[in-house]
């Protein structure tokens, strides 16, 4: 029997360990009633950082009714009591008393503070290897380059991994994830030349202080050689030069980059990723830290596709070289070598409706009506364009705009055009006859004229609150798809196709002694499915939808929110997608929404949408990408309790607030490993469960072939009196509404995907300067940790 392999390692002698530690109360904190709550565990999780920076030992956040508490080992004396939290002061006061705790008993109250104080005990053996480099509090990365014996490289790829510490059954594990990053093989000052350097402030660079490396944020050069600058030492003591206190800081067995710098070289200024203070440094010590999206990187990303063998005996060797030479309070840690495995969970694959009420089920009773579920993606996408299926909930699409570049061959555009008509017609029935405007795209290079020829085309036309299709331009910047869809969101919603891609399906040939582009056999089946994509494309962006749930989801109405750029997308979900609404709000804040204005918004839409439901919903859940913030929470109570007291909704209705983590810091991979010990990826359905409000579920896997492992969602129940169960597989069955690729699987659930999408049109991250002025400014954020009692967050 197969069984389910998880990326847990567990601490074998955790019942040996015991913690003593004592609280410090805080004062001089905002009072929550004042900042609101989230303002208040910033400022917390804020003083925590600096008091470990500061002592150099673990430090855990302690949040009780009300009350904010950090803890720290017994025997910490701290050298420091005031700490200021602009415009706060903070003042901490040691308590007296030591409290013990055992590893094999821990409470939801000392939970954190095990967690805290044993990942500083593994972290510190790490910090002082000299074969990793350290890119954030519990991120490492190998200093030799995965890709090290091609000569030819220009980037290095390192590997690294990251470590949380999980409690699953009453046991503590280790959760691995790898990662890599991506840095130029150049020196800065090699690769560059000083009047070019100020082009890169802001980029982040890997700076190699001797045998110690880690990330800065660039600022800009000085001006001055590494001998001119000068500078205070943190430490105190008389001014040195950057060069001199280099030397001398680097004295025992210094590499090659040390005992070769050139003193004359230029000198810069930087700063640590999350710190503001200015330091000096020197060029020659830089490596530019590269993104995926750079040209000499797009190569290398195979380096970071692993299948789950590989991955998992990656870890295995990682976990040995690495993470068995700590120790806590005394006692060495043993850490097993070998993964989590457990008995195998699945949900089923839910049956799913269409058009004229036909009905897909998944299962092994041919006689049933039901498909292998080998074969699910592609009778899916069978039956959207059959007479037997066919869109689920659709209406009259309206008027249609196709934009095209002038440049673009015109057979190419009537061909185009006429197939994306005849798709839309097989899927719901009718066509949609969309209307040509041709931009002129003659000359257009830079981003600004790009957007120029696209918008003086709606203008020529005065179109508003349309939709349909832009073919982008030959060689179209990068970001003319994101601000296009950003800046015209409220004019016009695309669906974008590149026009190189479109022109490689065409090839010239001779019929009747003419010359004529067409798709040649070869390509027809791509091209299909390529004009499949594209309209279903539209479609969605017409706000069809494809195919719903047969049978609804456990809890009756989901409220889907993320928040980016200022910009709040909410989905509104409920009947098991036969009612499905997406809109738009401008945030105040630039990730999360305040209370007043979250209670506002969702009591006003769910106000127009219980009009139009069948039956009043029992249960109403809201769903955030990521982090559920008080504000938030609390303004979708407020929302909840005013439709109550309307009548709208019975106050029995049962709330709950549920966290859809795609990023988790523990990196959770759940494989399959068959009775011969071979690893594989599972199939669609895979969970597990962490504890009663935190679990896993693939949404990807089996049948469905890809690079790489299955990456799960982890999700958790923030607030109200959820089953765990429940809200596991509601978000498996709504992956399931995959209405973008039918034939495929979708990671998010269709609510989130669809506030995704809007984003991505509504708020995408744009070079706006760029388009407006011509500039190209570049920025980076920086990456900050903290451990507290939202230990997956």
């Amino acid at each position: 029997m197969s069984r389910h392999v998880l990326n847990l390692y567990e601490i074998s002698n955790a019942a040996e360990l015991k913690i003593a530690y004592r609280l410090i109360d805080v004062d001089g904190l905002t009072a929550p009633d004042l900042s609101g709550p989230d303002e208040a565990y910033r400022q917390l999780n804020m003083l925590a950082k600096l008091i470990a920076y500061k002592e150099r030992q673990p430090v855990s956040v302690i949040r009780s009714q009300g009350t904010y508490q950090v803890a720290v080992p017994a025997d910490a004396e701290l050298s420091q009591v005031e700490y200021n939290l602009a415009p706060d002061v903070i003042t901490l006061k040691p308590l007296d008393k030591t409290h013990n705790l055992a590893l094999s008993s821990l409470t939801q109250s000392n939970e954190a503070i095990a967690m805290s104080f044993l990942s500083f005990c593994i972290k510190t053996p790490l910090n002082r290897n000299r074969e990793l480099w350290r890119s954030g509090p519990s991120s490492f990365f190998l200093k030799q380059p995965r890709n090290r014996d091609d000569r030819n490289h220009k980037a290095d790829v390192f590997i690294g991994f990251s470590f949380r510490l999980v409690i699953k059954d009453a046991k503590v594990f280790l959760g691995m994830r790898l990662s890599h990053k991506y840095a130029s093989a150049s020196w800065l000052s090699d690769e560059f030349k000083e009047s070019d350097m100020p082009n890169l402030k802001m980029k982040h660079m890997l700076y190699h202080y001797g045998e110690r490396w880690f990330p800065v944020q660039f600022l800009g050069v000085t001006g001055k050689s590494l001998i001119g600058q000068r500078f205070l030492p943190e430490e105190g003591g008389a001014p040195t030069n950057v060069y001199n206190w280099t030397i001398r800081e680097n004295t025992q067995n210094p590499p090659n980059w040390i005992t070769d710098l050139d003193r004359d070289s230029p000198a810069i200024s930087f700063r640590y990723p999350g710190n503001e203070k200015k330091r000096y440094g020197a060029a020659a010590l830089c490596k530019l830290l590269l993104s995926t999206e750079e040209s000499h990187v797009h190569g290398l990303h195979r380096w970071a596709i692993m299948d789950p063998q590989q991955r998992f005996d990656l870890m295995a060797d990682l976990v040995s070289r690495y993470l068995r030479a700590s120790d806590c309070q005394g006692i060495p840690l043993k850490i097993n070598r070998t993964p989590l495995r457990e008995r195998p969970s699945f949900f089923p694959v839910p049956a799913q409706l269409f058009g004229t009420n036909k009905v897909l089920r998944v299962g092994s009773n041919p006689t049933n009506a039901e498909i292998p579920l080998s074969s699910l993606g592609k009778v899916r996408m069978e039956l959207l364009s059959s007479s037997q299926g066919g869109f689920a909930v659709s209406t009259q699409v309206g008027h249609q705009y196709i934009l095209v570049p002038k440049s673009l061959a015109r057979p190419i555009v009537e061909g185009f055009k006429k197939d994306v008509d005849d798709a839309v017609a097989a899927f719901i029935g009718n066509q949609c006859q969309m209307e040509l405007v041709i931009y002129d795209d003659s000359g257009c290079r830079s981003l600004k004229n790009q957007v120029d020829a696209i918008t003086e085309s709606l203008d020529r036309l005065g179109i508003k609150g349309a939709h349909g299709v832009l073919i982008l331009p030959e060689r179209a910047q990068p970001d003319l798809h994101n601000f296009i869809k950003r800046k015209q969101h409220n004019r016009i919603q695309v669906q974008c196709v590149r026009a190189s891609e479109l022109r490689g399906f065409y090839h010239t040939g001779q019929a009747d002694g003419k010359m004529h582009l067409s798709v040649p056999p070869t390509l027809r089946s791509r091209y299909r499915s390529y004009i499949r994509y594209a309209a279903m494309g539209l479609l969605l962006v017409n706000r069809q939808w494809p195919w719903v749930l047969e049978q609804m989801t456990h809890y009756d109405a989901y409220v889907a929110v993320d928040v980016l750029n200022n910009t709040a997308a909410f989905t509104f979900f409920y009947s098991g997608g036969r009612h499905c609404f997406v809109r738009g709000e401008v945030s105040r804040q630039k990730e999360k929404l305040l209370r007043q204005q979250m209670k506002t918004t969702v009591a006003s839409f769910l106000k127009m949408d219980l009009q139009s439901l069948d039956k009043q919903p029992n249960s109403v859940v809201l769903r955030r990408d990521g982090r559920v913030y008080d504000s938030e929470w609390l303004g979708f109570i407020d929302a909840i309790n005013e439709l109550k007291e309307e009548g709208l909704l019975s106050t029995n209705t049962k709330v709950g607030a549920v966290e859809v983590h795609k990023s988790s810091s523990i990196g959770l991979r759940i494989v399959e490993e068959s009775e011969g010990g071979q690893v594989r990826n599972p199939r669609i359905g895979a969970w597990s469960k962490l504890d009663e409000t935190t679990g896993a579920i693939c949404t990807t896997g089996y049948p469905f072939r890809f690079s790489g492992t299955v990456n799960p969602l982890v999700v958790s129940i923030a607030h109200g009196d959820l089953d765990l169960d429940r809200v596991l597989e509601d978000t498996f069955r709504m992956s399931q509404l995959c209405w973008p690729v039918p034939d495929r699987c979708m990671r998010l659930p269709v609510d989130l995907k669809l506030c995704d999408d809007y984003l991505r049109s509504a708020a995408a991250e744009a070079d706006d300067d760029s388009a407006i002025f011509g500039d190209d400014p570049t920025t980076d954020e920086a990456e900050f940790e903290i451990y507290s009692t939202n230990r997956l967050r």
